[in-house]
């Protein structure tokens, strides 16, 4: 095969190409110019059209991923395109073990590596997210381990712009590791990247994918439908918040999975011991780290560590008791651990948020609803604060407010809590979200048990209509509004 070149002759490709996947190619090279080694990407656009459009977007996406300059991503170098319009992008090339490597080679990794692997991984995400891109791709084989014990997550010259409406459609990704959401067509953003981390991680703990079969169509069918096993029950060493962590993280709703890579990140840090590093240990990386390590681990650092694992062992235990049906227990542990570190920290840190959060589910899963009601009206306040851009998380402690006030005798501010809620989910979600088709069944249900029969019925048939019209809700969700239908007409004709 004939050496290619590109660039007016700066980079000479060597052949074949080192790898191919889903998502397009790699080429290791040269430059000319800097004598160095590179690696360039050729990517796989949608349908194989390379048009005007389509190259000028992959282009601007790299340039953006090109700012991001954090060590966790390969450096990019340069963007063109060939002959024939195909956009190309030249990164830096990096040495070292694929996790895919790794478990092919070793099976399950230590714990503690695991951890360090996912949450350096998780770090890199966490500035990509904030710099508005998310990956797609994420899998083994695109999250390296290099001599120096550092991690490098690889192809995010192929990652796009989360304000990007086309990614959407393009069916970009990997099978045994692309989220449910984007199986049924739809997109996923920022959350479908940490629903990827949960199969790096499991593979990490378990030698195994979460979701492996035959055929690329049984596996996609296994991500909507299939719940592996926990880590745990294949490996009772792996700690029991990790396996929840784990679990969580591939939660087949995307509102039930972690809120941000960088929360992921702080989770297991805990767990994050031994040298993941395989090398010389006087490599010139490694002693630049261990350097950056003693000026960056203060006491401040140990004690946010700590911190750390006092709200996740916390929350693990409370989560177990509320599993048992404890919801006494559990809100008990989790007011005692907020008393403790909100002498402290301030009552904003992210860590206790998240507790006071698990707290109010707690109380409402105790009954006490008329304080987990005044819990989740602070904190939808805070949320909105503290966490702008995360609307989900105000969404569901503004729909658990308005239950509060229905099952505590306050029908009225229920109802109209959730009618200005339903009008913020309209504006701000995609036609093919659910939450909003559930919330007006919701609505519906109140105002059933509210005697306004009609105002009931004129609002699941509404629905049911309304449903109909987007692919994939009327079968998650059609069926109990038919059924609610059915039940309000027995129910009419019983009192008359």
């Amino acid at each position: 095969m004939t050496e290619q070149i590109l660039g007016g002759g700066r980079y000479r490709l060597s052949s074949p190409p080192v790898a191919r996947g889903g998502m397009g190619e790699v080429w290791f090279g040269h430059d000319v110019k800097l004598d160095r080694p590179v690696a360039v990407k050729f990517p796989r656009l949608p349908g194989g059209a390379h048009d005007r459009e389509l190259t000028e977007r992959f282009v601007r996406e790299s340039r953006i991923t090109a700012r991001l300059e954090h060590p966790g991503v390969p450096a990019v170098f340069d963007v063109g395109t060939v002959d024939d319009g195909r956009p190309y992008v030249v990164m830096q090339r990096v040495a070292g073990t694929t996790v895919e490597q790794l478990v092919a080679h070793g099976g399950p990794v230590a714990v503690g590596l695991a951890a360090s692997i996912v949450a350096q991984a998780c770090a890199v995400l966490a500035a990509a997210h904030r710099a508005g891109l998310v990956h797609r791709d994420l899998k083994p084989s695109n999250v390296m381990l290099c001599p120096d014990g550092t991690v490098k997550v690889m192809d995010f010259g192929l990652a796009v712009a989360l304000d990007d409406p086309a990614w959407v459609e393009d069916g970009a990704g990997t099978p045994a590791y692309l989220p449910p959401e984007r199986v049924a067509g739809g997109g996923s953003g920022a959350r479908g990247d940490l629903y990827a981390v949960g199969c790096v991680l499991y593979e990490l703990l378990t030698g195994r994918q979460a979701f492996r079969a035959d055929t690329e169509h049984e596996t996609l069918a296994r991500q909507v439908e299939h719940l592996p096993p926990s880590p745990r029950q294949l490996r009772g060493c792996v700690p029991a918040a990790v396996d929840r962590l784990c679990l969580q993280l591939l939660a087949k709703d995307p509102r039930d999975r972690p809120t941000d890579a960088e929360g992921v990140t702080r989770a297991l840090l805990p767990f994050a011991t031994g040298d993941p590093a395989r090398g010389d240990p006087l490599d010139p990386m490694r002693l630049y780290a261990a350097a950056v390590a003693r000026v960056a681990v203060l006491p401040e650092d140990r004690r946010n560590a700590d911190l750390v694992a006092t709200v996740t062992t916390a929350r693990t235990e409370a989560a177990e008791l509320l599993r048992r049906r404890s919801g006494d227990r559990a809100a008990g542990l989790l007011q005692a651990t907020l008393d403790d570190l909100t002498r402290a920290v301030e009552e904003d840190h992210p860590d206790l948020v998240d507790l006071r959060v698990d707290l109010a589910e707690a109380l409402f899963a105790d009954g006490a609803y008329s304080r987990a009601a005044g819990l989740f009206r602070v904190l939808t306040a805070d949320l909105a604060r503290l966490r702008p851009v995360d609307t989900t998380a105000g969404f569901r402690c503004r729909q658990q407010e308005a239950s509060c006030l229905a099952l505590s005798g306050e029908p009225i501010a229920a109802l109209d809590r959730l009618t200005g809620l339903l009008a913020d989910e309209t504006s701000v979600l995609a036609a093919d979200d659910p939450r909003p088709y559930m919330l007006r069944r919701q609505i519906a249900l109140l105002e059933l048990g509210m005697g306004r029969w009609q105002d009931a019925e004129r609002r699941l048939r509404a629905l049911l209509d309304d449903i109909g019209r987007v692919p994939g809700l009327d079968e998650s969700i059609g069926t109990d509004v038919r059924s609610d239908l059915e039940n309000l007409r027995a129910g009419v004709e019983e009192a008359r």
